[in-house]
């Protein structure tokens, strides 16, 4: 056979090279584009002779070819001749993974034709009544196939004789053939046949389900994996038409059969996860009996290999996940899950109770806080076992737990960071010490660590970096990425040591070194980020090197090289050693235009990098430039509207996000007198059910009304805000009018809402605001309620007056205050305090009564403690410098217990009151505050020895900073005996002693 195709499909009957291989599908995939492509996969798969390689690839290869060639295949009257020799090609075909791929590559058809095409229809039915066991499952394949794309009308036609086809296949000696009748089933039940209908034979049919299912685990089947999915698909349905608990009884029986090989008893939990996660609050009551069972099942697949091959004995994961989601008193489920966990030295149960642990973490729920402590307690413990498997399973618990309760695990970090230092120090299991190092880079990378300690930890790094294995060079260069990028400025106390080693390994082009010079180039890019000054002999040179990465041809390398730049634009504040920015625009370009192909995006190499991953970084370093360096787009300016509408329009969802998120920045910083892309924003939120899109598309316009004068932005602002309410009243498609809390979204609004009260506050519309305000009260969880009252601080922030009734639902709100809960109505109740006091005036010695309460409670380790104390204070404050205080209310009676949980913490944006009330005190009422100075000279201390991130994060104006740093300077002055006392407030960390220096002497 001499077509191109064949030529092509041939080549790859003998192993090849990376580079070859790509060359090759290039070729495929332009030769795809070409008509004739149909031509010549019919023609390959018609002939049964050829290398089974090549028919493979060519039935693979049909998906494309459909996709490419629809409209010719199926106007045409000599494509529609095509598509039915398929037909022929799958009376005769054998091999089953072609005839699968045949079949899935006709979903495109099947979307259009429908049961229109009759020869198809017609063909099923004859396979389905053969007596041929293969032409019975090419059969089922295709019609389970098909059936989603059916008209209701037809299905009720064929219901019967489906039904029938099922039956008769879950009847079958051949297992396969069964099999193939579940997956049928699981096809049906997705359909929208009423399930009232046929509730009684579907259960029948089921129950028969559960009887195959059980007897292939007795078995040892390969068939397991598959009947466990099929089985999710059909448990997933809604409405069910069994009970959820009889399913649920029924899956418990059969992982209870201890005549199972323990090599197959996880197979049931895959359903019952399914199962929770769409009926667990019917389910609930068996949680407790369930757990001690699924943690027996998790101990028995432990095997000592090393934990990312312990995929089957982490199934229990996902199960308590969804378990700890669904309880209606997570803490208590916490609880639940801690009292059953191993308490013995037993290896193979402690590592399934920290799976159990991890699923709780994966949970994300609120109450996770308050156990931190027994979390990292038990997992110590369980790293003393001194098993590598159940260390590295504890490790992943910790990093888990780093990236989800930073604030809460940060008083854990020095301890765990020794832990991993120790281990990376003793062991040489090669796996063990990539786990430790991961640890390690984890902690530096999400905790507000001080610089002292990432500093004293570098030595033994650095040591351990030029004395190792080339597989573990890349992992300790990581922690020194990590480092940079934790101690920010202040790396540049040892970028001196670090440089050499990190210009060498990134300058490596060695195949061997590849992982290590990926990790080199990044830590390269955090000193130049961080520490340019420390780089001018190198900086342009270094920079060179970056750009030119960003074409490599391996993806990680050109993926890190794109972050290294975003950085750099990110944290620049405007102000580059050297302008490369023209040329980074056009490394963005090309990475956005990249040839994105069905099949490609997703491509990854052994990095785990995508192509999408390049995308969506050539957009984030597009959005940067745009905001730091416009001039530097320039050249684009005129190719980027097409490219955003493209990118927002038709691609993946994750493109379109992002691409939705820099069209802001493009309006901000061009201004163009033209552009749809109000339009298209409108549009996503009200018409698109993708949750991402439209956060991201209102978080856009919000962004361009704050910061553009464009002058389309103010015609646009009455139909947004008009969105945004039907948002707040859930009354947008995506959300279904369910009333459940989403978290992104109540969020979202918040800020959108605000930005549009105080940036047009004139033109919102506050009426309408109030009356759906009003409406969804008594609808809302408290969660989303605290989002409510946010949204209307603002309101009340510029001058807005609202209803006694909502002042009342405030009140209410804020007795749930209780560091379980955010800190909104306590917000609420200080905006009124200080726009509208009259409105509170008689309950503020209530309000007084609750924050003196709530300030006498111990430190509580919950997230919402720290933002509930700075409201707390906040409002003290507001009440003691606000009309309403007279002379009724003195500092004295506050100021020592407010003093005492500063500096602030928790919710930043206090920061400015808070210091300026002070102040103002200090001002204003100087003979009450004297008794105080020693503690506000401690709290003014250590807010100027702040991490660069952190004093940031106040957000002070400048001369509320100046008034800080005088007043430290006038009490060092005035008491010269509070220098000796600096130290020690300071924990003798000389890091922080000279950021106070330095701010002292730079104000």
């Amino acid at each position: 056979m001499d077509t191109p195709l064949y030529h092509y499909y041939h080549q790859f009957i003998q192993p090849l090279d990376s580079n070859l291989i790509n060359q090759t599908s290039a070729e495929i995939l332009k030769e795809y584009e070409k008509q004739e492509s149909v031509f010549q996969i019919v023609s390959i798969l018609t002939t049964p002779d050829l290398f089974p390689i090549v028919r493979s690839h060519a039935a693979i290869g049909l998906s494309k070819v459909i996709q490419n060639h629809l409209e010719f295949l199926l106007s045409n009257p000599q494509g529609q001749s095509l598509l039915n020799s398929f037909i022929q090609i799958l009376a005769n075909e054998t091999t089953p993974i072609i005839y699968r791929n045949i079949i899935f590559a006709l979903d495109p058809v099947f979307e259009k034709v429908k049961e229109s095409w009759t020869e198809l229809t017609s063909f099923m039915m004859n396979l389905l009544n053969s007596s041929d066991s293969n032409h019975i499952k090419i059969g089922l394949k295709l019609i389970t196939q098909f059936l989603p794309y059916a008209s209701n009308q037809f299905l009720a036609q064929i219901l019967p004789a489906v039904a029938g086809f099922i039956e008769s296949a879950l009847t079958s000696d051949d297992e396969d053939i069964q099999i193939s009748g579940i997956e049928l089933f699981s096809s049906l039940v997705s359909t929208e046949i009423p399930v009232q209908q046929v509730a009684a034979e579907y259960a029948e049919i089921l129950q028969r389900i559960f009887q195959i299912f059980h007897n292939l685990l007795v078995n040892c089947s390969n068939n397991c994996s598959s009947a466990a999915d099929y089985i999710s698909r059909i448990l997933k349905s809604e409405p069910l038409f069994v009970p959820a608990t009889v399913s649920y009884h029924a899956l418990i029986q059969i992982l209870s059969d201890n005549s199972i090989s323990p090599e197959y008893t996880h197979y049931p939990l895959f359903p019952i996860n399914k199962l929770i996660k769409n009926y667990g609050s019917e389910l609930e009551q068996f949680f407790q009996p369930s757990i001690p069972l699924f943690l027996a099942i998790s101990a028995s697949k432990f095997d000592d290999v090393g934990f990312e091959h312990l995929i089957d004995a982490t199934s229990i994961v996902p199960l308590i996940k969804n378990m700890c989601l669904i309880a209606s008193d997570s803490d208590q489920f916490i609880n639940l899950v801690f009292q059953n966990i191993s308490s013995t030295n037993d290896i193979p149960s402690s590592y399934a109770s920290i799976c159990a642990l991890l699923g709780i973490v994966d949970s994300e729920c609120d109450q996770i806080e308050c156990h931190i402590s027994k979390f990292v307690q038990y997992a110590i413990g369980k790293i003393q076992l001194q098993n590598f498997t159940l260390i590295q399973e504890c490790f992943k618990l910790f990093v888990e737990l780093i990236q989800s309760q930073p604030d809460s695990m940060l008083p854990y970090a020095q301890d765990i960071c020794n832990f991993a230092f120790q281990l990376y120090n003793v062991q040489a299991n090669e796996d063990l010490v990539k786990c430790s190092l991961d640890l390690i880079v984890t902690i530096f990378f999400s905790l507000e660590l001080e610089a002292s300690f990432v500093v004293s930890t570098l030595p033994s790094i650095l040591q351990a970096y030029n004395q190792t294995t080339t597989t573990l060079k890349p992992y300790f260069m990581n922690c020194i990425a990590a480092a940079i990028s934790s101690c920010r400025e202040e790396s540049i106390v040892f970028a001196d040591s670090v440089l050499p080693i990190i210009m060498q390994g990134s300058q490596e082009e060695s195949e061997a070194e590849v992982d290590n010079r990926g990790s080199c180039i990044e830590a390269l890019g955090n000193l130049l980020t961080f520490v340019p000054e420390k780089c001018q002999g190198i900086y342009e040179n270094a920079v060179k090197l970056l750009l030119s990465l960003t074409s490599n041809e391996i993806l990680s390398l050109r993926a890190i090289s794109l972050k290294s730049l975003i950085n750099i634009i990110k944290f620049s504040d405007g102000k580059l050693p050297m302008d490369f920015t023209p040329f980074a625009a056009q490394a963005a370009a090309c990475a956005i235009n990249q040839r994105v192909i069905e099949g490609e995006i997703n491509i990854e190499d052994d990095s785990s990098y995508t192509v999408e991953d390049i995308i969506v970084d050539g957009f984030k370093l597009l959005k940067h430039l745009m905001k730091w360096f416009p001039h530097s787009c320039q050249q684009l300016v005129n190719s980027l509207p097409e490219l955003f509408t493209k990118s927002i329009t038709n691609s993946t969802v994750r493109i379109q996000e992002i691409a939705i998120i820099s069209v802001s920045r493009f309006i901000i910083a061009y201004n163009p007198e033209q552009t749809d892309v109000y339009d298209n924003l409108f549009k996503i939120i009200t018409e698109s059910h993708e949750e991402s899109l439209i956060i991201a598309s209102f978080n856009a316009y919000k962004k361009i009304m704050h910061n553009s004068s464009n002058n389309l932005a103010i015609p646009n602002f009455a139909r947004f805000v008009e969105a945004g309410l039907a948002c707040l009243a859930h009354q947008l498609p995506f959300q279904d009018g369910s009333f459940d809390y989403n978290k992104p979204v109540s969020k979202m609004l918040v800020t959108f809402f605000e930005h549009m009260i105080y940036d047009q506050s004139t033109a919102f519309p506050a009426q309408k605001f109030l009356e759906t305000c009003n409406a969804i009260i008594p609808k809302i969880t408290d969660k989303e309620s605290f989002s409510v009252l946010e949204i209307i601080s603002a309101y009340v922030e510029v001058g807005g007056t609202i209803s006694p009734e909502i002042v009342q639902f405030g009140l209410t709100k804020m007795q749930l205050c209780d560091f379980s809960h955010s800190h909104e109505p306590i917000a609420f109740i200080r905006a009124i305090i200080k726009n509208q006091p009259q409105v509170i005036a008689p309950l503020i010695g209530n309000i007084l009564e609750f924050c003196k309460q709530r300030l006498a409670e111990d430190v509580a380790p919950t997230i919402y403690y720290w933002p509930t104390i700075t409201n707390i204070v906040s409002t003290i404050l507001a009440v003691v410098i606000s009309p309403l205080s007279g002379n009724q209310i003195q500092p004295e009676q506050f100021m020592a217990v407010i003093l005492s949980k500063l500096p602030v913490k928790g919710d930043y944006v206090e920061a400015q009151f808070i210091y300026r009330a002070i102040l103002n005190l200090i001002q204003t009422k100087r003979q009450q505050m004297m008794q105080f100075i020693p503690e506000i000279f401690r709290v003014f201390v250590q807010t100027l020895a702040l991490k660069n991130s952190s004093f940031e994060r106040l957000d002070l104006d400048n001369d509320v900073v100046q008034m800080i740093a005088n007043s430290v300077k006038a009490i060092l002055s005035m008491q010269p005996q509070f220098q000796e006392k600096v130290p020690g407030i300071l924990e003798n960390d000389q890091l922080k002693i000279q950021r106070l220096q330095q701010r002292l002497s730079s104000i």
